[in-house]
């Protein structure tokens, strides 16, 4: 089978990688994180030291990177897959990025005479449910991947001026939800009980 390049071995991207290898896949994979990347050279993959390495040795790149910025460097650096990137490249990014990144890139690898695919995936990790019960698990969902998700919908009605103050608003109570040491360790419904007692406690201050 073809090389596969795969940029991003985190808690998502490591088992995303493994997949392709237990496919049959041969692997040339970058991360930043020196021990994983060992761990891969011992099952089989070749390490590369940049980016740009990767986009030099496949046609065919996949990166799963934390946020908007991270994916901009790893494309855009000097080390980064533009330069080094062979026409005909396809490039698919399952990192959850802004909108307005995403299309900047595809415009990059347009004139690489590439392609760019925004394939963002969420859900958590397969092994996440040998670290964490299934309520905790529920609740990472609701209070890190929403919280990330309402933030990526900001950011781009900002771009697009585009007012969305209940959306706004919504996205702070998220974020204060997973920072409160009473309510962050309960399920989705700690949201209506939030804003009621929030409104209790207005009325005891006004009384």
């Amino acid at each position: 089978m073809s090389t596969v390049g795969f940029i991003g071995l985190g808690n998502m991207g490591a088992h995303m990688a493994r997949n392709l290898m237990r496919s049959g896949h041969k692997l040339i994979v970058f991360d930043l994180n020196t021990n994983i990347a060992t761990q891969f050279k011992a099952d089989g993959a070749e390490i590369a030291a940049h980016p740009a390495d990767v986009a030099a040795a496949t046609e065919n790149i996949i990166t799963m990177l934390p946020s908007s910025p991270h994916v901009k460097e790893v494309y855009g650096a000097d080390n980064g897959i533009l330069r080094t990137m062979q026409p005909g490249t396809l490039c698919i990014d399952s990192s959850t990025i802004d909108q307005i990144v995403s299309i900047e890139i595809a415009g990059w690898c347009g004139k690489k005479s590439s392609k760019y695919i925004d394939a963002p995936v969420s859900g958590g990790v397969t092994g996440m449910f040998q670290l964490y019960t299934l309520d905790v698990f529920r609740l990472f969902l609701l209070f890190i991947l929403l919280s990330q998700d309402l933030s990526l919908a900001q950011n781009a009605a900002t771009t697009v001026q585009a007012p969305t103050p209940l959306g706004s608003m919504a996205h702070q109570i998220y974020r204060i939800l997973s920072k409160h040491p009473e309510y962050s360790s309960k399920d989705f419904g700690v949201v209506y009980q939030f804003l009621k007692d929030q409104d209790g406690e207005q009325d005891n201050h006004n009384s």
